[in-house]
């Protein structure tokens, strides 16, 4: 359920795209951070939504 958040959350930003896919049974989320179109500033903001995201939830 938390990932099904932060994946609706990242796309609703729609600044940083993440993939998912389904293991097992679960919602697993990947983020491509050695593309060569990834550069620090995205691996900071894909950082910073999360941290958002943790303090919004209180987790």
């Amino acid at each position: 359920m938390l990932n099904k958040i932060i994946l609706d959350y990242i796309q609703k930003d729609g600044r940083i795209f993440i993939s998912s896919t389904v293991l097992d049974d679960k919602l697993t989320l990947r983020a491509a951070i050695l593309s060569f179109r990834t550069h620090q500033k995205e691996i900071d903001l894909f950082l910073h939504l999360l941290k958002k995201i943790k303090h919004q939830l209180n987790i």
